[in-house]
């Protein structure tokens, strides 16, 4: 909700009896008003002024407001009671006494002040009932401001409609719902194109009286004296977005977007498209967002994981290069995307380059040490390989998936170094009897080959490691007859 009036401040004591007297004053104009009598004219007896007072006055005044300003109560008080001095019964002198009071927690004093205020005016007004709000919660007795405002505003003396607005305020806080919605709606029948009020309508309805569609009626209402005002479309977009209406909270925020093209509005529509599983068409806006602001970095990373997951190693890397470019800080949560997508296009050098810049950060995710040692079996290069696949098993993101893939490589390994000792040791260690083909792990017997060889294909049609290990005849009679082990 929107702030109306001074901020409620805690007090100190407060003379029950003075609180009283106001009140009673302030009540007495209403039994005037509704009884429709006729207020007694005050009879001034005019005099020349004296100007030269006056001046001085004026400057006290302005000293006051700026002591005021720099939170200096002390002086600010000092400079305005001088003021006072000279033009005792000045309107703008005694409101400028109740802030100084009020903003200095001295409700007692500020009260005294009113009641001053309120006399002279022989009358109530916007600000006068205002203030006594203001002072009421100061002291912590709100009923008795809520009272006289009510008694205020229907007895239709306001002359803003910020007084029913700030009425509809106080009943929202005590949680009086239905008091609270009367005097928003009255307030937006003399002011339809007052937009706050009629959302906070809205939020009323919608959230503390969990009324759907009497809150979208009133925003609809409200965008037919208010046409096209992106504020109300967008709190129509939430209600409708909240009901789980995402087509109906889609079409809004289109109206939205043609209305006004910026980022902001897009990335809501992406939302939505997310929630609706089209991610295609989330992908497109978050391009969109990009074009506006091209080193967007959290639109960017949603970029580059829809790229990813669809396997867009190409455009993975494009953009990759594009955000680092933005800042080379970049880079360093970019290294594991920007590696894998490297190997899937072919370009292994270039992936090594980067996956040992992830290593040097000594990660504790199981990938850049798997894909490490998959690169230095692919190249022959047999001496690290245990090194890197130990320090994959004690990852904190492997999973039982990635201990099978392992496995694989390790027994691929021992039979590559012709390590039979090692090959049987690991084998009783793990308990196994017989190796199964899997997607990503084949094994294959050739008569015509003298020795175990593997081949390591990154594949970029479903983003998987393809191992092969090619094992000579003789070399599966071994492990069969001695080592009493099956592959299938």
């Amino acid at each position: 909700m929107y702030g109306h009036g001074l901020k409620i401040r805690a007090s100190g004591k407060i003379s029950a009896s003075k609180v009283k007297s106001v009140f009673d004053l302030a009540k007495n104009y209403y039994k005037i008003i509704m009884k429709n009598r006729k207020l007694l004219i005050l009879i001034y007896i005019f005099s020349f002024p004296n100007v030269f007072a006056q001046i001085d006055s004026n400057k006290y005044f302005e000293n006051s407001k700026q002591f005021l300003k720099n939170e200096n109560y002390e002086k600010a008080l000092i400079e305005i009671d001088k003021a006072l001095d000279s033009d005792s019964l000045n309107r703008d002198y005694l409101l400028q006494k109740i802030k100084i009071q009020y903003f200095n927690s001295d409700c007692n004093s500020a009260f005294e002040t009113l009641e001053k205020l309120i006399k002279r005016d022989n009358r109530l007004c916007d600000e006068t009932v205002s203030y006594f709000c203001d002072l009421s919660d100061c002291i912590k007795e709100p009923k008795m401001g809520t009272e006289i405002l009510t008694k205020y505003v229907d007895a239709k003396k306001f002359e803003s409609n910020e007084m029913l607005i700030r009425l509809g305020q106080r009943y929202f806080i005590t949680k009086e719902y239905d008091k609270s919605i009367f005097y928003y709606r009255e307030s937006i029948k003399l002011n339809p194109k007052d937009v706050n009020a009629i959302i906070d309508l809205a939020r009323i309805l919608y959230v503390f009286k969990n009324n759907s569609e009497e809150a979208k009626e009133e925003l609809l209402k409200g965008l037919e004296n208010n046409k096209n005002n992106i504020l109300l479309l967008t709190y129509l977009a939430s209600c409708y977005h909240n009901d789980n209406d995402i087509n109906s909270a889609i079409n809004i925020i289109n109206q939205i977007i043609i209305l006004d093209y910026n980022s902001e509005h897009i990335a809501s529509r992406a939302m939505l498209y997310e929630l609706k599983g089209e991610k295609s068409k989330a992908y497109n806006d978050y391009k969109k967002i990009i074009e506006l602001n091209k080193c967007n970095l959290e639109y960017y990373l949603k970029i580059l994981q829809y790229e990813f997951e669809n396997r867009l190693y190409n455009e993975v890397i494009q953009n990759s290069f594009k955000l680092i470019e933005c800042d080379k800080k970049n880079e360093e949560i970019l290294l594991d995307v920007l590696y894998s997508s490297l190997f899937f296009c072919g370009d292994i050098d270039k992936g090594i380059v980067y996956l040992d810049k992830k290593l040097r950060l000594k990660p504790n995710t199981f990938n850049p040490y798997y894909f490490k040692a998959n690169v230095l079996l692919r190249n022959g290069q047999y001496e690290e390989v245990l090194k890197y696949l130990n320090l994959a098993l004690n990852t904190e993101d492997i999973d039982k998936e990635n201990v099978v893939q392992i496995n694989h490589l390790k027994f691929g390994y021992y039979l590559l170094k012709e390590d039979y000792n090692g090959f049987e040791s690991y084998l009783k260690s793990n308990n196994v009897k017989s190796l199964d083909n899997n997607l990503n792990f084949t094994f294959i017997e050739n008569h015509k080959v003298k020795k175990t060889e593997i081949r390591i294909d990154f594949n970029k049609e479903n983003g998987t490691i393809n191992s092969t290990v090619i094992i000579p005849t003789k070399v599966f009679k071994l492990l069969k007859n001695k080592y009493g082990l099956e592959i299938k």
